[in-house]
């Protein structure tokens, strides 16, 4: 029953068990027997009523969880799309190949509009016609390069030489984090940015609040994205009631862990019990007292936060890490998987993340087509796991915070993970005052690796080309390592 409704792992093995709760960005789906001993259950009642109870009970709760998984958006590969210019062919009608980890970056930003328009329970009707706004966000990303299609690939991909990449490469998921957020700018110059959330990205693996409050309320709180600010190693931010020095992020210190070396750290790095947790109480009430005495409107907010959990695999101490993220309520889940083959991870069960996989080549749908007679093109019918050991190390994390109320609780969450050993993401009251040239990407791409089409999927630049600017931005696959 479990393979037949969500599917099989390489093994042809059924995916789930009824031992553990389903967890599906933040929604628990409890598919546990009953609290009762079974035995003493089939005494009272019989071996023959107890099984159709719990079967039953069974299809109930897989009815919930199967609708939360089948609702959420399943972008893949696509053919015969209008043709994008540029990479070593000249021209390129798919993306089959290369571009998986652009589609699973649309998947997790998809899931935060369809959150933001239609709420985080909205599930995918049974009839034909569906809701007008989840027509118009799918709509966004259909693949031509148009206006009215602000994130499909091609519109992705003129954003492509920001990160130093071209048409035809592998891209890393900070690069797609990069060309989204960059897509999403444009977006908010179109005559509906006012009904769109704001998008922050996180640049370091770290998220700086006073950046986020100055996004989502439009006020400016500090002066630490001026160009004109003086470099220090901390600086005053002034709130309405509030007055104090910027630290480093809250939490452990950052280190180089790996799976094989994960004593590089020394004990003498880690903060004194109990003094991050007081002083990050005493900071956060006050910015939370200064921001909600300042009555501004808060604009809802979609935060990417690209990282690398490891050297060559992912370090197994993070694996907590990420499971708690998943239970967020403010959770998009995050993309990532096998080396240079991305996934779209929306929740786990146990030691195994539940995953939609983009590898499925599509015919493109077209402009003039009705969404809602091809929904079956935009979502799966099966749910695939992978092992939280197996995961590559580099990924990108995704969340959704729909309000003032809802981001304060997202940041205690934040506060919270950070005082663990691992913490996948860090947090911090203000940015530091370096220049955006001074950001260290140390961690090198992959080698260059041969798809089954001959194509270079993703290329080692040299290091003098990674030195030399040619934009704002400059980004390294490898990102920073927590």
């Amino acid at each position: 029953m479990w393979g037949s409704m969500f599917g099989q792992n390489s093994d042809n093995k059924a995916v789930f068990t009824n031992r553990a709760a389903i967890w599906v960005l933040g929604a628990e789906y409890n598919v546990r027997g009953p609290a009762r001993d079974p035995h003493a259950v089939a005494k009272s009642m019989g071996p023959k009523k107890l099984r159709e109870l719990l079967i039953k009970e069974f299809e109930k709760r897989n009815r919930f969880a199967g609708a939360d998984i089948y609702s959420k958006v399943w972008l893949t590969y696509r053919e015969e799309f209008p043709a994008i210019r540029g990479g070593q062919t000249g021209e390129w009608t798919t993306d089959a190949g290369w571009g998986c980890m652009l589609r699973t970056t649309q998947m997790m930003f998809c899931q935060g509009l369809i959150i933001h328009y239609l709420g985080r329970h909205w599930r995918l009707s049974n009839h034909k016609e569906q809701d007008p706004l989840y027509t118009m966000v799918l709509k966004w990303f259909l693949d031509y390069p148009v206006g009215v299609c602000p994130y499909s690939i091609h519109n992705l991909l003129k954003h492509a030489g920001v990160v130093d990449k071209k048409v035809g490469q592998w891209f890393g998921p900070q690069a797609a984090s990069v060309v989204m957020s960059r897509a999403h700018k444009i977006h908010q110059s179109s005559r509906i940015a006012a009904s769109l959330p704001k998008l922050y990205m996180a640049t370091d693996g770290t998220l700086y609040l006073d950046q986020i409050i100055e996004l989502c309320t439009e006020i400016k709180t500090t002066e630490s994205t001026q160009k004109s600010k003086p470099k220090s190693s901390s600086s005053e931010i002034k709130t309405p009631n509030a007055k104090f020095k910027t630290e480093q992020a809250f939490g452990p210190p950052r280190r180089n862990d790996s799976t094989t070396s994960t004593q590089t750290a020394s004990s003498s790095s880690q903060p004194t019990p109990g003094a991050p947790r007081q002083c990050t109480e005493r900071k956060i009430s006050a910015w939370e007292k200064a921001i909600k005495e300042t009555r501004a409107p808060w604009k809802s907010i979609i935060i990417l936060i690209p990282v690398r959990l490891g050297i060559e695999t992912i370090n197994q101490g993070y694996c907590a890490g990420l499971k708690e993220c998943l239970r967020l309520p403010q959770s998009l889940g995050f993309v990532g998987g096998r080396p240079r083959s991305s996934l779209y991870f929306m929740g786990y069960q146990g030691e195994n993340l539940l995953y939609l996989d983009p590898h499925t080549i599509q015919r493109t749908i077209s402009l003039r087509d009705e969404i809602s007679a091809n929904i079956q093109s935009f979502h799966c019918t099966k749910v695939q796991t992978l092992r939280f050991s197996g995961l590559d190390p580099s990924l990108a994390l995704g969340f959704y915070c729909s309000d003032r109320d809802d981001f304060f609780d997202f940041w205690r969450s934040i506060e919270r993970m950070n005082l663990s050993k691992y913490p996948t993401f860090r947090g911090a009251l203000a940015a530091p005052n370096y220049d955006e040239a001074e950001l260290d990407f140390t961690i090198d791409s992959p080698p260059p690796k041969e798809n089954q089409r001959g194509v270079n999927v993703i290329s080692r630049l040299p290091e003098e080309k990674l030195a030399r600017k040619k934009s704002p931005v400059t980004v390294d696959d490898g990102f920073v390592l927590l």
